[in-house]
């Protein structure tokens, strides 16, 4: 009965012990704290830290930056300026058809 391993703070039922507590550390306590000082994003796994320490604050960090511009004279939101290359390509699939990239 997968019920009897349920998230106290969700109510998800989880068929193991070991799953719930894995949901529990990811979704809820969410252990890993970003290093920039003004920043208290938290995230439950070390990847998903590092992901927004290098796309929020690349430049903090490494001391540059790329972004991503949506330049689709048909898109609804011109000028739209994109940290991560993936929600780029992701919104240039929708507005255009296309997966051109232009790094600024």
């Amino acid at each position: 009965d997968s019920s009897q391993w349920l998230c106290n703070a969700c109510g998800i039922p989880f068929s193991t012990e070991r799953l719930r507590n894995n949901h529990i550390e990811r979704k809820h306590e969410r252990p890993f704290i970003c290093s920039v000082p003004i920043c208290k994003a938290r995230f439950g796994s070390k990847p998903d830290l590092r992901r927004h320490e290098h796309t929020v604050h690349k430049s903090d960090i490494l001391g540059w930056s790329n972004t991503w511009v949506c330049s689709n004279v048909g898109c609804s939101s011109p000028g739209l300026v994109f940290r991560r290359k993936d929600n780029y390509k992701r919104h240039l699939l929708r507005c255009t058809g296309t997966p051109a990239l232009t790094a600024t």
